[in-house]
């Protein structure tokens, strides 16, 4: 079996840390339980806007760089700053 694309557990690890089910980050995020748990999986990867409302349904934030040597593509960052005030209820 494969590894995890790094982005999968995290958003897994995340999610556990905050006590937060599939089906509450999903419904806050605009996206079914079965499919979080596909990207939680590695079995699909998320367009960026998915990713962001993930993040905000988690309370953190997707931070977006330039571009990487030898490719078009703008390169995403890994970075999840939860407010430490947020209520995880709201």
């Amino acid at each position: 079996m494969s590894e995890l694309p790094w982005w999968a557990e995290r958003l897994r690890q995340i999610r556990h840390e905050q006590g937060r089910t599939l089906e509450d980050v999903g419904e806050k995020a605009g996206v079914s339980r079965h499919y979080l748990s596909a990207l939680e999986c590695g079995h699909h990867v998320p367009r960026i806007d998915t990713v962001r409302s993930i993040a905000k349904a988690l309370g953190g934030d997707v931070l977006i760089t330039g571009r990487r040597r030898r490719r078009s593509r703008p390169s995403i960052v890994s970075r999840f700053s939860p407010d430490q005030n947020a209520d995880s209820s709201q």
